[in-house]
């Protein structure tokens, strides 16, 4: 081991504490404000539960909401071919956190410990995992030097590299290029993304393509009692033609607006209903929608009876965002006329919706160029497009309707990934297996 590496750890504590110490003022303010930075406080410096016992554990961390998703068939894939092994789920965000208490109760949760090498081992030495896997581009050089410094092997699990993501990689290397290079397995969704992994000299043996946990994951069908009560509570009628832009950034609020106007020059009946991405950023929707004037509505604050005609309803209750979509007649899928690169194209897709999206789809371009492919989803280049795609989606139902279809066979014909990557990872579960040593 060179100097430099054997350093890499006290230089990456000090940066990091360095940082922490320079955002403190920021912190204590967050901290005092809100509840979600003072979630977990404890957890995030490693005081996390003490697993008890001898039975072997996969530590699994799923950054937030869509990584505990995807998450989830991998865990019921473990759970059914290794009783005996048991699931610590670690995660970032608040949101992340309360799902995975929600549904994976069975699991150990707790909030990840910063990358601080003390607090790191801290955590180690309490959850004392057999493996760990990170979910979809997770990467943390002090835990995973710890890690493997104890004989711990680290794979990577719905992998998933962007193009530009590739970019900051490359620009990273000199402080994340050891990490990489240290991570057992990296299990991907995609050829794609597989590629990109060996433009960082990833060698092959250690990257296998598995697919999209998500798509094993995610339910194609929904209760019709959820359904029915959705529908009292935001008073849209079953044959009500519905647009429902999910994940939606107050940076898109306008263009949704102006493109629904056009729609209802020809449709007048359609009902826009808004799902923020963010529930704190519902006051900036409002505040837009009032300079448009547009009329709306919160879900909560709504009266009883039917949606007035041309009146947005905004969703701003956590965890319906799947429900709503059963609701809908066509989706937009938000993060892709601001340059955040998209948000989960697969769960409108799954209940047989027509899908469309903006120009910025980085973030998901598997799952889009898969959906688009087929025919189940349109990526619209302009707002002009946008318009355009939603006249004619409202216009003729039955394309709309074979569109959807499409849509969810791209789903139901891509599932599996569940059973691959617990394939890959189970020489790894197997206590006093050795494992080959990776070039």
């Amino acid at each position: 081991m060179s100097s430099t590496e054997s350093f890499r750890p006290l230089l990456l504590d000090l940066a990091y504490s360095a940082g922490l110490l320079a955002a403190s003022p920021f912190l204590a303010f967050k901290m005092h404000t809100s509840e979600r930075y003072r979630s977990g406080w404890k957890e995030r410096f490693g005081d996390i539960p003490i697993r008890g016992g001898g039975q072997p554990c996969l530590w699994i961390h799923a950054a937030s909401v869509g990584e505990v998703q995807a998450a989830r068939p991998l865990v019921a894939e473990c759970q059914q071919r290794f009783p005996n092994l048991e699931i610590a789920i670690s995660t970032q965000t608040q949101t992340g956190q309360e799902m995975a208490r929600r549904t994976l109760p069975e699991c150990i949760s707790f909030y990840y410990p910063l990358d601080l090498s003390p607090i790191v081992r801290r955590a180690l030495d309490r959850i004392r995992p057999d493996c760990i896997a990170l979910v979809e581009r997770e990467i943390w050089p002090n835990f995973t030097s710890v890690a493997k410094s104890r004989g711990i092997p680290v794979v990577q699990v719905n992998s998933r590299l962007s193009s530009s993501s590739l970019k900051g990689y490359r620009w990273l290397y000199p402080v994340i290029g050891k990490t990489l290079q240290s991570i057992d397995h990296f299990i991907v969704q995609s050829e794609e993304y597989a590629e990109r992994l060996r433009q960082l000299a990833i060698h092959e043996k250690r990257i296998q393509v598995a697919g999209n946990l998500k798509y094993d994951g995610i339910p194609t069908t929904i209760d019709s009692s959820e359904v029915d009560r959705l529908r009292k509570e935001t008073g849209i009628r079953a044959n009500t033609p519905v647009w429902v832009c999910g994940s939606i950034h107050p940076q898109e609020v306008s263009v949704a607006i102006r493109a629904w106007r056009q729609c209802l020059a020809e449709t007048p009946e359609v009902q826009l209903l808004l799902a923020p991405r963010h529930m704190e950023k519902i006051t900036d929707i409002e505040r837009d929608l009032r300079a448009l004037g547009v009329a709306h509505v919160r879900k909560t604050e709504k009266s009883r009876g039917d949606l007035p005609e041309k009146t947005v309803l905004i969703a701003d209750t956590m965890g319906e965002l799947r429900g709503i979509y059963a609701l809908a007649t066509v989706v937009f899928v938000g993060g892709t006329f601001n340059e955040v690169g998209g948000h989960n194209l697969i769960e409108p897709a799954a209940f047989g919706k027509p899908v469309l999206f903006g120009p910025h789809i980085h973030a998901q371009s598997a799952d889009a160029s898969a959906l688009v492919a087929a025919g189940g989803a349109e990526q619209c280049q302009t707002e002009e497009m946008l318009a355009k795609q939603l006249r004619r989606l409202f216009n003729d139902r039955a394309h709309a309707e074979s569109m959807g279809l499409r849509a969810q066979e791209v789903i139901l014909s891509n599932t599996g990934a569940a059973r691959k990557t617990v394939d890959i990872i189970a020489p790894y579960l197997t206590i006093g297996e050795t494992i080959d040593e990776q070039p």
